[in-house]
């Protein structure tokens, strides 16, 4: 498995930039100080960098991962494969999966996803037949449009009406605000 962190080119401290900032200190006799002043980094970053490069090399001087070595408190293999053997048999989703087995429905969905088994394919449940699906030559082909015309004219003749008054007003588009006389 691959450690090493890659990098954007513009990063402020680069494999390159770190081996400048050793060789200052190492070979050229400069403090930690000064040469945290000229890399614009805080002195104990200086400091890792040095004691990287003369415990490592130029190899310990790449990224590494944040991820932890140890993970003590992951899903047992015993759990995940409960989990498997509930996704297979009984073809339920993930959250009455985590219910039964007494996990997260999100933890159980990634030991799902890691199975290769993250999409429950639709279907039926208990003959596990696939949907029927048509495939057609044109898109479009199957497009089927109705159209109901209306019998009855609008009442009012597209006002809006006022239940409680029975007052029929122009719709809001038409209507003509006056402005008070101060604001104009």
């Amino acid at each position: 498995m691959n450690t090493t962190v890659r990098q954007h080119p513009n990063a402020a401290l680069t494999p390159i930039a770190r081996r400048k900032m050793a060789d200052l200190m190492l070979k050229h006799g400069w403090s930690v100080k000064a040469t945290a002043e000229r890399f614009q980094v805080s002195v104990k970053t200086a400091r890792r960098w040095r004691d990287r490069y003369t415990s490592g090399g130029t190899a310990g001087l790449l990224g590494r991962s944040s991820r932890p070595r140890t993970s003590p408190r992951s899903t047992s293999a015993v759990e995940q494969a409960e989990v498997i053997e509930l996704r297979q048999h009984r073809r339920r989703g993930a959250a009455w999966i985590g219910s039964e087995v007494g996990l997260a429905a999100s933890t159980v969905q990634k030991i799902l996803n890691n199975a290769g088994l993250g999409h429950l394919r639709r279907g039926d449940r208990a003959t596990r037949t696939p949907p029927k699906r048509y495939v057609r030559e044109r898109p479009g082909e199957l497009v089927h449009v109705d159209v109901k015309k209306l019998v009855a004219s609008i009442p009012d003749g597209g006002r809006l009406e006022n239940p409680r008054t029975r007052q029929s007003r122009p719709p809001t588009a038409c209507r003509i605000r006056l402005r008070p006389q101060c604001c104009r």
